[in-house]
């Protein structure tokens, strides 16, 4: 995708946002930002419960692992790469690279790099599980035109398939197999050649992940339901703001309205830091609803302030874990380097 592309669709994002504003009326988003008041503390701890699950499904993925982390580790780990994930703005797997060089030290980088493939395949089949509930869950709640349930069935088709592509990784595992796929794809050799050079490390972390699927169905399963709660638990951001507002609605609602947002965020990934999809994606699915329109606009709103607060905490758990590298390796230095004078021997004088 060109640069011109990317930043024209930024711009149409960016307007299409702005025209729901307009649209919806904002005194009507300070109507329910009035209404809301301290309930927004709730709402964004919210996410504080979610990522302890995907913490713990992670932190799971390398039980038995020589050197492993305490969880507190992995969970500090999880809120920072999830904050560099919402900071890279097409794909969001900016956090990936960062999660791993964070425990390579302890269990080693190969391992590390394994288990961030294995927790992103069971991360991927909690999403896919949880968005076929919704799109049963949506047949039954949403009016069943013929273009919204042709549009149901393509995508719970399509989620069918992704789901026996990724529980085939326990057989063949992932990196290997995606290898030969890519010798199939024309025009793609300079990339093929520089991938094949690493094949021997790609061999090592499919043999993880096939070990972790295949060899350890346990773990598996208790990573796999431990995601999908937290991604669940996810939707009461949904249901705590509709009882902030006064307009109460069922669970059951909110899981389907807030898993269907999701699918239409990941549908239209190339959209930068999802200015557009999310907003327009929320308009329609309160449309559908039969619920106020404003309420959807309200909600993108505060949605995306809970994420600043949580880049900003995980960008500041960042931060904090530098410094405090820093100061354990300055009398490291200090022992190491004596300063000039101190009369200390050097190596060269103790011959």
């Amino acid at each position: 995708m060109s640069r011109g592309l990317r930043v024209a669709i930024f711009a149409a994002g960016l307007l299409l946002f702005a025209w729901l504003i307009l649209r919806v009326g904002p005194a009507a988003l300070l109507a329910d930002a009035r209404r809301v008041g301290w309930m927004i503390l709730p709402i964004v701890l919210v996410y504080a419960a979610v990522y302890a699950a995907f913490a713990t499904a992670w932190w799971i993925t390398l039980e038995g692992a020589p050197g492993r982390p305490r969880f507190a580790h992995f969970y500090t780990i999880t809120i920072s790469g999830f904050a560099l994930n919402y900071l890279t703005p097409f794909v969001n797997l900016g956090g990936e690279p960062y999660k791993a060089a964070a425990v390579s030290g302890a269990v080693g980088a190969r391992r590390a790099a394994g288990s961030i493939v294995a927790y992103n395949v069971v991360h991927t089949l909690s999403h896919v599980s949880i968005w076929l509930v919704a799109i049963a869950g949506a047949f039954l709640l949403l009016p069943r035109t013929p273009l919204l349930t042709a549009a149901l069935a393509v995508a719970g088709a399509a989620l069918l398939a992704l789901l026996a592509l990724l529980l085939s990784a326990r057989r063949t595992g992932l990196l290997v197999p995606l290898l030969a796929v890519l010798r199939r794809i024309p025009f793609t050799g300079r990339l093929r050649a520089a991938v094949e050079a690493r094949r021997a490390a790609l061999t090592e972390v499919d043999a993880h992940i096939m070990d972790f699927f295949r060899a350890r169905p346990g773990r598996f399963a208790l990573a796999l339901g431990v995601d999908m709660l937290g991604r669940a638990f996810s939707f009461l951001e949904f249901w705590l703001l509709f009882l902030a507002v006064g307009r109460p609605e069922p669970l059951w609602t909110a899981y389907v309205l807030g898993a269907l947002s999701t699918l239409i965020l990941n549908v239209l990934f190339f959209f930068p830091f999802e200015m557009g999809s999310r907003d327009g994606g929320m308009y329609l699915l309160f449309h559908l609803f039969g619920l106020d329109p404003s309420l959807a606009v309200f909600t993108v709103i505060v949605n995306r302030l809970r994420e600043v607060v949580w880049i900003g905490t995980g960008l500041g758990l960042i931060g904090l874990t530098a410094w405090r590298a820093s100061r354990r390796a300055a009398p490291e230095c200090a022992v190491a380097e004596p300063a000039p004078g101190s009369g200390a021997a050097s190596p060269s004088m103790e011959d």
